[in-house]
C-alpha cells in the first residue's frame, strides 16, 4: 500500500479496477467488509468509507441481508477517463481557456478536502478557468498546485496535467452546480454536471484539479491502460 494515497482511497480504486478488468462483473457480490478489513489491514471504517462512496457514484449495490453487488447498470461514465474534450459533433474541434482567477493562496483559506490539504504545503498556487469547445462553455476547471509547477501548468490541456507527474488518482461522480457555476455555464441549477477530479504525484500530491464538465456538450473517450491506481491512463 502506498502511504501518500489515503486508505480508504487505495481500497476503492482497488474496487473499480476490479470491475474495470471484468474481473468483478455486473450483479457480482464483492468481497465482504472483514475480507477487505483483513486483506488491507485497514479499519472497518475505513473499508466502509470506500463502499459507501463506490455506492453513492452508483457503481455498488447495498442489499439488506445480503452483501454488496456490483452494480448492473452502465458504468462507462465511472470508468472512462477523459483523454480529450470532443464536441458532440464529428468534425474536429478546437479546445481553448478563460481565465477567471489565479494566485497564490493559504491552504486554510481553500475548500479543498481534508485529506489533500494535509498534503500541501501553506502557500498553493490557484487557477480557475472556463473550458472552452469551439468557443463554447462546457466546464469549469479549477486547479490547486504547488507553487514550483505553475510554469509547468500554463494553458495546459485537461489530460496533459498528468504528464506533469509520474501518477496520477481519478474520481468520477455527479455534482450539482452552485449559483456562480450555473451561471457561467449557462445551466440550470439543478443540471448534473459530472465531477472528475485528479490528484497528480511526483513521489507526493503536486496537483489537485477539480473539472465540471456540461455533460450535454461533451462526452468521454476510454483511455487505454492502466496506472497502478486503478483508473485508465493513455501513454
Amino acid at each position: 500500500m502506498d502511504n501518500n494515497i489515503p486508505f480508504y482511497l487505495q481500497i476503492k480504486n482497488f474496487l473499480k479496477q476490479k470491475i474495470l478488468m471484468n474481473e468483478l462483473k455486473p450483479g457480482d457480490l464483492i468481497p465482504s467488509e472483514r475480507e477487505l478489513t483483513e486483506r488491507f489491514k485497514m479499519s472497518r471504517s475505513t473499508v466502509r468509507k470506500a463502499i459507501n462512496e463506490l455506492v453513492y457514484e452508483g457503481c455498488l449495490v447495498k442489499v439488506q441481508g445480503k452483501g454488496t453487488f456490483v452494480a448492473k447498470h452502465d458504468l462507462e461514465k465511472d470508468l472512462y477517463n477523459i483523454t480529450a474534450l470532443k464536441s458532440n459533433k464529428t468534425k474536429e474541434t478546437e479546445t481553448g481557456y478563460e481565465k477567471l482567477k489565479e494566485g497564490i493562496i493559504d491552504v486554510a483559506e481553500t475548500d479543498l478536502p481534508q485529506h489533500i490539504k494535509e498534503n500541501f504545503q501553506n502557500k498553493l498556487y490557484y487557477l480557475k478557468r472556463i473550458i472552452l469547445v469551439d468557443e463554447k462553455k462546457v466546464g469549469i476547471q479549477k486547479i490547486w498546485s504547488c507553487p514550483e509547477y505553475v510554469n509547468e501548468i500554463g494553458s495546459k490541456a485537461v489530460d496533459q496535467l498528468e504528464t506533469i507527474g509520474k501518477e496520477f488518482y481519478e474520481e468520477i461522480s455527479i455534482s450539482y452546480p452552485e449559483n456562480d457555476e450555473s451561471s457561467i455555464l449557462e445551466v440550470k441549477r439543478k443540471t448534473p454536471l459530472l465531477k472528475v477530479t485528479q490528484l497528480i504525484y511526483k513521489d507526493k500530491p503536486i496537483i489537485y484539479v477539480l473539472n465540471l464538465f456540461d455533460s450535454k456538450k461533451i462526452k468521454l473517450t476510454k483511455k487505454t491502460a492502466l496506472n497502478k491506481g486503478g483508473v485508465s491512463q493513455i501513454r
